[in-house]
Formats: C-alpha cells, sequence, structure tokens
C-alpha cells in the first residue's frame, strides 16, 4: 500500500508480496467453442474423416483439460432419413476429435452442439472491441455465425460386385443387328462412380475411367471380346497437307514412329508390341474433322494396367499446317455408364 508491497507479518526480507496467483479457465461456452479440420467439409464414402474440437470458456480461453460433452450430428441435405453420428473422442486437453463414416454421396449438413447448443466452427475467439485491460472482456468468433457447415462427402473406388449391367443386350440378340447394354460403375456402397471431387480434391477416379471387360462366348467356339477402356487418338491440321509422323505411349513404353496415315493393322500390331507379355487391342480407324484421322482403341486385355493419364502422343515429326494431335477417352453414353 502507499507504493509499498505488504510484509504480512514475515518482515521485509520474506514479504509475501507480490505474489503468483493461478487463473484457471472459466466453464465451457457453446459461444466461443470452435471446431475446424477438413471432415467439416469434405469426405470420401467408407473412409473414416474427422475433425477437431477446441473448448473454451467464454472469454477465449482455452479449457486445457477435458470432460465436455459434445453432440455431432450429420444429415444429408436431400434425403433427412440419412443421418450420422460423431464418434468424439476427448483428448484430455481441452481438444476433442471427431471421426465419422458416411456411406452415401450427397451434401450433408454437420450439427455439434455443447449443452444442446450450436457451436461455431472454422473461426478464431477474439476479444470484442473497444475493451480495456480492466475490463472483463468478452469474446466473439470472427467471421463465424451459428449457421450449419456442410461436407460433400463424393463415391470411393469401384466396386464390381455392385456394378450393374442391364438392357435388351443381356440376354437377347438377332444375328447381324445392334445391340447393346448399359454397365452403371458403383462404389462398395452402391453409389454412382461419376469422378465427382470434393472442395479439397478428394474422390477417385473420372466418371469415364472405370474398365469393364465384355466377352462374347457361342457356338462352335465363337469368342469376341470389348470393353469400357477406350481411347480415341487423333491427328488434324488445317489443311489438306497433313504428313509426316507420330509416336504413341503407353504406359511408359513409346512406339516407333507411326506414319500419319498408318493402318488400323499396322496399329494394332505395333502397341500391342509395346509390352510383354502383350497387351491386346482392338483398332478401328476414321476420320477426324475435314483433314484429320482418328484411331479408336479399345483395350481388352490387362485392364487393371490400364489408366487413361498414362497414353500420349508425340505430334513433333507430323508436317501440315498447324499439324497436331491428342488422346481422349471414349465416352460412349455418360458418366458413370458404358
Amino acid at each position: 500500500m502507499g507504493g509499498t508491497h505488504i510484509y504480512c507479518g514475515l518482515g521485509g526480507l520474506k514479504k509475501c508480496s507480490p505474489f503468483p496467483v493461478r487463473v484457471s479457465p472459466g466453464p465451457t461456452s457453446h459461444e466461443t467453442t470452435v471446431s475446424s479440420g477438413q471432415g467439416f467439409s469434405d469426405a470420401v464414402t467408407g473412409v473414416v474423416a474427422a475433425f477437431t474440437i477446441q473448448s473454451k470458456d467464454t472469454y477465449g480461453n482455452l479449457r486445457l483439460v477435458g470432460g465436455d460433452t459434445f453432440d455431432v450430428t450429420l444429415s444429408h441435405k436431400t434425403d433427412q432419413s440419412v443421418q450420422y453420428k460423431g464418434i468424439v473422442e476427448d483428448q484430455g486437453d481441452s481438444t476433442y476429435i471427431v471421426t465419422y463414416t458416411i456411406l452415401k454421396v450427397g451434401t450433408y449438413t454437420v450439427d455439434v452442439r455443447y449443452g444442446g447448443n450450436l457451436i461455431l466452427s472454422g473461426a478464431t475467439a477474439t476479444l470484442v472491441l473497444p475493451c480495456s485491460i480492466t475490463d472483463a472482456c468478452a469474446t466473439k468468433s470472427a467471421g463465424a455465425d451459428y449457421s450449419l457447415p456442410e461436407v460433400l462427402a463424393v463415391h470411393w473406388k469401384l466396386y464390381p460386385s455392385l456394378s450393374l449391367a442391364t438392357g435388351p443386350g443381356v440376354t437377347t440378340a438377332i444375328d447381324a443387328i445392334q445391340t447393346s447394354f448399359t454397365i452403371n460403375a458403383k462404389d462398395p456402397f452402391s453409389n454412382d462412380r461419376r469422378g465427382d471431387r470434393t472442395p479439397a480434391g478428394l474422390g477417385s477416379g473420372s466418371g469415364n475411367d472405370d474398365p469393364f471387360l465384355v466377352e462374347f462366348f457361342g457356338p462352335d467356339n465363337y469368342y469376341d471380346a470389348t470393353s469400357s477402356a477406350i481411347q480415341n487418338i487423333y491427328i488434324d491440321a488445317n489443311a489438306n497437307d497433313l504428313g509426316g509422323m507420330f509416336k504413341v505411349t503407353i504406359d511408359g513404353k513409346q512406339s516407333p514412329p507411326l506414319f500419319h496415315d498408318v493402318s488400323e493393322t499396322s496399329m494394332r500390331t505395333v502397341l500391342e508390341d509395346l509390352h510383354y507379355p502383350r497387351r491386346r487391342v482392338k483398332v478401328s480407324r476414321s476420320g477426324y474433322g475435314t483433314f484429320g484421322t482418328q484411331w479408336a482403341v479399345t483395350f481388352i486385355s490387362h485392364l487393371e494396367k490400364w489408366k487413361p493419364a498414362d497414353v500420349s502422343i508425340d505430334t513433333s515429326l507430323l508436317t501440315g499446317t498447324s499439324a497436331r494431335g491428342n488422346v481422349t477417352v471414349a465416352t460412349l453414353y455418360g458418366d458413370p455408364c458404358w
């Protein structure tokens, strides 16, 4: 007092002032407790997703201890009958890891509650201004509100056992008359594999790169095969002067130079000889645009090794006005059907 420390009856050498005071956080408040993490926006069906809850008191102090109870519910936006509960794991230090697994694709709202009240997401608690050092200052979460965040859940890997083949060509055909059927690619939970991606890029496939082999067996040892693994190799020019040669690379193996008008039989032989054991293909040739040529390559063996990105063309040896070329994936019907 009067600028002099008190002695507490201990004398000047053992005075008790200044002395430490431990200030502990107050009770958990839903108004400042926050949650964040990739699992708050991105999920893949059948794959565990996660996000973190950080509990805080009214003034934004970390609680530092565990013991809080949170309720987490994810609800499908268009099918309200589909809901999933989050599993909350107390880390004992005021953080809580929430995990969940979604089985149906779609957009979900994420409801995280403490004491029946929504908590905030993706924000950091800050002091409410103006606020002096002597005030008991409340806090807010900058840029946040109590609207429900949304998670986009996309399909997982291809699961052939649940993929579907439908259409007249599955059961009935007439000699020399074209028929067809459709294959619908599915993941392990019967979701269509459309090639969707989450905001962070999670997901698999492009919607047209799932390889299905179709084999036909008939009387007198008849056999034929085709597949959904079809890529179009084309070259083109802006005038009727296309010439020269080009090379094709498949899975790291490059072909020798091919003439710009190479036959489908010759191209098939060259492409099959690129690897050992041979990877069987079918090749059909057709016109492309006004002056170009296209070869449709159907892969009918070693489909487990087929990746569209592994097929490319080198057009540096082509001649002609604006001579060019490219490789595309053939889409027969539309994602995710063939």
